[in-house]
């Protein structure tokens, strides 16, 4: 009966352990910038949750940083034909003094 015990407390202790060490190990390869890492975990326990809910965050970032470097693109291109915004327009409206015959 003891001995069954421990066995139990042991597999569960080593279960979870492991689980944690993975789920470090998958977030300091995000903190060093790797924003594409995922967490894989079968259990439908707190891990699985955290996993999950970490993943969402990571898939969040990943686009947060692709809309920041589109716009830095998109500003970038508009720099490179000498473009202003005119007054009373919306933003997609552009006047570029390269493309007309001056400013």
């Amino acid at each position: 009966m003891i001995l069954s015990f421990l066995l139990l407390v042991y597999f569960i202790r080593t279960r979870v352990l492991n689980a944690m060490m993975s789920f470090i190990k998958n977030i300091q390869i995000v903190a060093d910038g790797v924003l594409t890492q995922k967490i894989r975990s079968n259990n439908t326990d707190e891990i699985d949750l955290s996993a999950h809910v970490f993943n969402k965050m990571t898939d969040n970032l990943r686009q947060m940083f692709s809309n920041i470097v589109s716009g830095r693109q998109q500003v970038l291109f508009a720099q490179s034909f000498n473009c202003w915004k005119l007054p009373g327009l919306p933003f997609f409206y552009l006047f570029c003094c390269q493309l007309t015959a001056g400013c």
